[in-house]
């Protein structure tokens, strides 16, 4: 068993639930806490619309989206976590471990939660490799309103 001390936290939820701007209140309201982010690798076809409007720098960056079939193919190398069917409409995505082992001692991943149980899975084979998950659910609208009212 391989020895480290990371900590990750995984952010997982459903497209929109806040994630992104979650890591971005952290940096903006909590500037002691040191953390790296590593990204999950996405599909370009998972956006059929193109890049969201805070995704276009990141577009043709390979750390964050490739095509499908570039995907897959990570799934044939050393270090990488592969689901081949994503959450995000059966999309594959892709997470690099050497990002997460090589970074701060405190790690952010914002994934889906296929990835998320198959990097628990991978953490197992090291000692002090804590994997936390945090599922982020939208309120509904319902809920907005009724909260709203109080």
């Amino acid at each position: 068993m391989k020895m480290t001390s990371y900590h990750v936290i995984c952010l997982s939820g459903p497209s929109t639930a806040g994630k992104t701007p979650l890591i971005a209140a952290i940096k903006n309201f909590y500037r002691g806490i040191e953390f790296s982010e590593v990204p999950v690798i996405k599909c370009v076809e998972s956006r059929p619309h193109g890049a969201r409007p805070y995704e276009g720098r990141l577009w043709d960056d390979p750390m964050y989206f490739r095509p499908h079939d570039e995907i897959i193919g990570l799934s044939q190398q050393e270090g990488y976590l592969v689901h081949k069917e994503g959450d995000n409409g059966g999309s594959p995505h892709a997470l690099n471990l050497d990002d997460v082992l090589n970074g701060h001692k405190r790690v952010i991943v914002e994934a889906c939660p296929t990835i998320v149980s198959e990097l628990k899975q991978f953490a197992q084979s090291y000692e002090g490799l804590k994997v936390v998950s945090v599922f982020l659910s939208p309120l509904s609208m319902e809920q907005i309103e009724s909260l709203k009212a109080k």
